[in-house]
């Protein structure tokens, strides 16, 4: 009954806000997948976004998904765990093969004053500068091989920004921790970062503690002078652990678009067991219509590969279909060798 309180409210919050400016969108899709082990499922999802803005000063989002999972094998909540508060997600069926909720997954309000905008509520905090491995990007990261990144997650957090200058712009941030989905104060997260432009690049510098372990990071992009060659590197050190990522890239006329990069995992945190990883990715407009990118995941440690093709086709201006094949390679022992080999295809429409 809480949850639907808390959800009603805001809505009612958002349509108040229309007299000012709202904007109200959505998204469905449907996806099915199947393993070479011989299991198989479906996962149905819908969204409702919504903008609110209140007048000069404050704004509203709201990010409502429904998810409905269905699977062969014992479904874990249907996609990546979030470590947040269970108040604003109703679970409507959790049986070992099927997974119903509705949730909240943005649910925030904006002040703006002047040079400063402070954020409240369940928001996307992305500190993230390179695209495969992100060691930086503490809350809710996207793995190597997801393609669609459209919805990241928000979490629960008080977030400051404010404009020092014209390229400069300092972040102080606060973020609920959870264990096992109750409120812990010890896991609480505290982040500054300070974001300047120098040049043709852009740094940054963090510090602060994520769950209890204190951190110190940086960051930089930009673009090399030789051929043009794009930059990107990020890395921390927590607790005297070492995570780096270093990504180069181009872009061609042609729409060809490589990256390459290698990711040291000095930490025992995140998705990855190993400690060396090199990711090695292209994509490419074959049509106007039609978009194709493919991956080689690779554990340097065990000599596992993972191979993801992935191809995006529109079918209308609010609608498209994507395809997916991931083939693993490597010993039964090994972290990618133990992956079974996938497929999967989605049907997405916005409306």
């Amino acid at each position: 009954m809480r949850k639907t309180v808390i959800a009603t409210v805001f809505f009612h919050l958002l349509i108040a806000g229309s007299s000012s400016a709202f904007d109200l969108r959505g998204f469905v899709s449907e996806t099915i997948w199947r393993d070479d082990n011989g299991d198989h499922g479906s996962i149905s999802s819908a969204r409702l976004l919504g903008d609110a803005t209140l007048g000069d000063s404050f704004a509203i989002e709201l990010n409502a998904v429904a998810v409905s999972a269905v699977s062969t094998l014992v479904y874990p909540g249907a996609g990546v765990t979030v470590e947040r508060s269970p108040d604003l997600r109703t679970d409507l069926k959790d049986d070992p093969s099927t997974t119903m909720f509705l949730a909240l997954d943005r649910v925030n309000a904006r002040y703006t004053h002047d040079r400063v905008d402070i954020i409240a509520g369940r928001q996307v905090i992305n500190l993230a500068t390179c695209y495969y491995f992100t060691p930086n990007d503490f809350f809710a990261p996207f793995s190597a091989n997801t393609f669609f990144r459209v919805y990241k997650p928000g979490v629960d957090a008080l977030r400051i920004e404010t404009r020092l200058g014209d390229l400069t712009q300092l972040t102080i941030a606060g973020v609920a921790g959870y264990t096992e989905e109750v409120y812990d104060p010890n896991r609480n997260s505290y982040i500054s970062r300070v974001t300047t432009v120098l040049g043709d690049y852009e740094f940054a510098l963090l510090g602060g503690s994520v769950a209890g372990d204190d951190f110190s990071a940086a960051a930089i992009q930009g673009e090399l002078p030789i051929y043009a060659i794009g930059l990107r590197a990020e890395g921390n050190v927590r607790e005297g652990d070492i995570d780096l990522s270093i990504q180069l890239g181009k872009r061609f006329e042609s729409t060809l678009d490589i990256k390459m990069e290698y990711y040291h995992h000095g930490s025992s945190q995140g998705l990855y067991y190993g400690e060396r990883y090199i990711a090695i990715g292209a994509g490419y407009e074959v049509t106007p219509l039609l978009i194709g990118q493919i991956l080689a995941l690779v554990n340097a440690d065990d000599d596992s590969r993972l191979y993801s093709l992935y191809g995006v086709y529109s079918l209308s201006d609010e609608s498209e279909l994507s395809f997916s094949v991931s083939i693993p390679q490597g010993a039964d022992d090994t972290e990618f060798g133990i992956y079974p080999a996938s497929s999967n295809a989605e049907w997405r429409w916005y409306f």
